[in-house]
């Protein structure tokens, strides 16, 4: 019995490893004219989680009874979400994390284009955070798909994706630059080329821009 459960286990890790996997990751930070006119961050952020669930339930009820996997369909899945600082406050920000399973045949990068296109319908600027991939290769297709610029939390990591690709000009830190290295890697990196745009959250509700 024992040794059928392992034959199995293995089997159903065999089938996992077939299609693709993709964890993506997105901080919506609202601008100041929108918290004037009251718009909440989280409540921005809840339409697009929806939005992605309502992408899985239109490949659920299209899924072929015949499939051999499961589930037999491609996942989305939104495991993480954080925003606000307080009920009674209109929120700011709010990032949520998301996966991408999908089936062989089936193709991430077509539910990355619909959300995008959804957020693009919705005057909604998407900024992913490269903390899912770190990968330069990655944040050009999302950057391509219509995202405004990506959104690292430290500078290294800031290095690392400008150095990575000629694409990657537009770039957010939101974690405090703390101490003289630091600075001094963040303004290197800042004048090394005109081009680049780099907004850094120094501190709870102020900007540094460089």
């Amino acid at each position: 019995m024992y040794r059928k459960q392992v034959r199995r286990r293995r089997a159903v890790l065999a089938l996992l490893i077939v299609g693709s996997f993709v964890l993506l990751s997105l901080t919506y930070r609202q601008g100041s004219d929108g918290m004037q006119r009251g718009v909440s961050a989280v409540t921005t952020g809840a339409k697009l989680i929806t939005f992605i669930d309502a992408m899985m339930a239109e490949n659920k009820a299209a899924a072929d009874p015949e499939c051999r996997f499961t589930p037999a369909y491609t996942t989305l899945h939104v495991g993480v979400v954080k925003g606000g600082t307080a009920v009674n406050i209109i929120s700011r920000q709010c990032s949520f994390t998301w996966d991408i399973r999908t089936l062989p045949g089936d193709s991430w990068r077509r539910y990355l284009d619909r959300f995008q296109a959804y957020a693009d319908a919705h005057g909604l600027k998407v900024r992913p955070h490269i903390k899912t991939h770190k990968l330069p290769a990655i944040a050009e297709m999302q950057l391509k798909a219509g995202a405004i610029g990506i959104t690292c939390q430290k500078v290294s990591e800031a290095e690392a994706m400008i150095e990575g690709s000629p694409h990657i000009r537009d770039v957010l830190i939101t974690y405090n630059i703390l101490g003289t290295e630091k600075l001094e890697h963040l303004a290197a990196l800042a004048t090394d080329s005109g081009e680049q745009a780099l907004e850094v959250s120094a501190e709870p509700g102020r900007q540094i821009v460089a």
